[in-house]
């Protein structure tokens, strides 16, 4: 097994958007999508599909296989989660070296990472435009990676076939010690930006959007938000945030299994969650270096590097 670690080379065009999150989410949006095998594809090609957008937009550039995703300048990569669904709906790893593909990805990647936990997203063949019928839930907790959740799940709402529900979660001022009281009107956080603004920028562009709706939960321990986001399991997708801000999320969930998955993910893909959705994981891009903890049964198979230019690529545009 090998990972892609991109030689360094002279960039002869500025690498401008490595985030989905932008002033103007008009320009292009390029994707890196990846997968292990024949079975990721069909569940990546209709997110793919979702992806679209509007006319109004300058498109979607999208690169197959394992290209670098510096060399093309994308904005998120998409990889496929190192476990797949099984016939009684519990997740069984595939092959335990993906997971360490996925974590030095999480850890080096130039841009946004996204990790798909495909439980079916739109069937098992590719769904035509004009067939596309899905819900999307996008919980949101606070802090950069929920706001680049929101950023795709917002574009997504663009396809006519999709429909896209914001739940915040807001610890309640009655709170009994277990979650502690937090301001809706946050502050800053390293990137510069307040939860509070970037969500009044984001319900003013959406006022006259009928396919998005967004909501605002007042939840005052983990049970309540737990049954909160259960009454979602019947949707086609979740978007979480990898590193959720907030004391909400923090008190989620006590056991994370994967690391990669973040608190919400790892909620959303735990046994005692059931639903047939599929869930993103999203990572935002920051400058600050971030890591990812070894489990305890991971596998300590070596990983090779491959300089560029040593792995297939294709594009497509849509």
């Amino acid at each position: 097994m090998a990972v892609y670690k991109p030689a360094k080379r002279e960039s002869k065009t500025e690498y401008k958007h490595r985030t989905f999150e932008r002033q103007d989410p008009s320009d292009q949006f390029r994707l890196l999508a990846c997968f292990h095998s024949s079975r990721n594809i069909p569940g990546l090609i209709n997110l793919i599909e979702a992806s679209r957008g509007t006319e109004k937009r300058q498109g979607l550039c999208v690169y197959a296989f394992c290209e670098s995703a510096d060399r093309k300048r994308a904005a998120m990569i998409i990889l496929p989660f190192h476990k797949h669904q099984r016939v009684d709906g519990t997740l069984e790893t595939t092959r335990i070296e993906f997971r360490s593909v996925n974590r030095r990805v999480l850890e080096r990647a130039t841009c946004s990472v996204a990790i798909l936990v495909d439980r079916g997203f739109g069937g098992s063949t590719h769904v035509a435009a004009s067939n596309v019928s899905s819900s999307i839930t996008m919980l949101f907790f606070g802090g950069k990676d929920d706001r680049e959740a929101l950023a795709y799940g917002a574009r997504m709402a663009e396809h006519p076939g999709i429909s896209l529900t914001v739940m915040r979660y807001v610890a309640g001022q009655n709170s009994p010690g277990e979650i502690s009281t937090v301001d809706l009107n946050d502050g800053p956080d390293s990137s510069g930006i307040s939860d509070g603004e970037y969500l009044a920028e984001f319900r003013k562009r959406i006022r006259e959007d009928g396919s998005i709706k967004y909501e605002e939960k007042v939840v005052n321990n983990p049970v309540e938000t737990a049954e909160s986001i259960r009454g979602f399991s019947k949707c086609n997708l979740f978007l979480v945030g990898r590193s959720p801000e907030g004391p909400v999320a923090a008190c989620l969930s006590a056991k994370i299994e994967c690391s990669e998955l973040g608190s919400v993910g790892n909620f959303l893909t735990s046994p005692e969650f059931v639903t047939s959705a599929s869930v993103l994981v999203v990572q935002q891009y920051s400058t600050e270096k971030r890591s990812t903890p070894r489990h305890s049964t991971m596998s300590s198979g070596k990983v090779a590097e491959l300089p560029a230019g040593e792995m297939e690529e294709g594009k497509m545009e849509v």
